[in-house]
Parts: C-alpha cells; structure tokens; sequence
C-alpha cells in the first residue's frame, strides 16, 4: 500500500507496525466515508466524529472498526519510499508535486 510522507496514517503506521483494513459487508453510511475518507487525521478524531466503535483485533494489537465487520489484519514486513527518478517525468510533474508515497 502507499503512503504520503505528510499523512497522518505515515506516522501511525511507522509507530505501531500493524494496521486493519476495515471492510463494509453492506452499503457502508455516507457520511462514515465522508468523515474517514476525507477528513485528516491531524484535525480530528475520526473514529469520535464518525461514531465509529473499535473492536480487539484477533492477531495484532491495533483494533478494528466494528461497523465493518469484515477486518483485515497486518502486519508491516518492509517500507520503501519510492525511488522518484523511477517515474516518467510528465506524470512526476503531475503527480507528485509535494511529497513522495512510501510502501508498506
């Protein structure tokens, strides 16, 4: 997966080691999407604002969100920022004006 260097999730990624993925079996609620998908994590707390319950993991210490019952749990094994020289210029241009993605 990638990452900007500047997001929120960066720092809590490189902290913990671990995260979930959090899938909806049903239409998941707008206004969850808008707030989680949108929102930094730097302003607000998103799982107070969105109303969302988190739930014990099975396997790793970072929890799930008990509205979307269906959780991926893992673990980072490796991190690698990406090599921009890598990428076409146009589409650096393009994409990648401020900071570079980082893989886990």
């Amino acid at each position: 997966m990638y990452v900007r260097q500047g997001r929120f999730t960066k720092g809590q990624l490189d902290k913990a080691g671990e995260f979930t993925i959090s899938v909806p079996l049903e239409n998941p609620d707008p206004q969850i999407n808008k707030i989680c998908g949108w929102q930094s994590g730097f302003n607000i707390d998103k799982v107070k604002e969105a109303g969302l319950e988190l739930v014990d993991a099975d396997t790793i210490n970072t929890p799930g969100v008990k509205q979307y019952p269906l959780t991926i749990e893992c673990k980072v094994l490796y991190a690698q920022d990406q090599d921009l020289s890598k990428i076409p210029e146009d589409i650096r241009e393009k994409t990648y004006p401020q900071d570079v993605d980082g893989t886990y």
